[in-house]
């Protein structure tokens, strides 16, 4: 939802960038396909770009849990661009009925949306 741009600096080769000129939300739902229904550890990779507090919703098929996240409370170790931030964990069902959005607060925050990691409970 909202313009986006595709960026360099993130997890992998690119990273989807908020645009900070309209006045309106911004939002990108990653709805990945789980393969196997159970428990996940679910995260997103949050950029050392990001500068201004952002939410994150993730949404296990049945209830929405919303998260803000703000990136000043973030420390990026190593010689990595950013780190990866736990957001909990989920019973997930199979299928696409999950999902994890991240967007903006305010209308003209510039915030980055990049790489999500769902690990299986062992």
């Amino acid at each position: 939802q909202g313009n986006w741009s595709t960026g360099k600096n993130g997890y992998g080769p690119t990273v989807l960038n908020s645009d900070t000129t309209q006045a309106k939300s911004k939002s990108v739902k990653y709805s990945p396909e789980i393969k196997n229904a159970g428990r996940y550890d679910v995260y997103i990779y949050s950029s050392s770009d990001n500068k201004k507090p952002f939410q994150i919703n993730v949404f296990d098929g049945k209830q929405d849990k919303k998260i803000t996240v703000d990136p000043a409370t973030l420390q990026v170790e190593g010689q990595t661009s950013g780190e990866w931030i736990p957001l909990g964990k989920y019973s997930l069902p199979a299928g696409r009925s999950a999902w994890v959005k991240v967007s903006t607060i305010h209308p003209t925050d510039g915030i980055h949306a990049d790489a999500r990691l769902l690990v299986p409970e062992r």
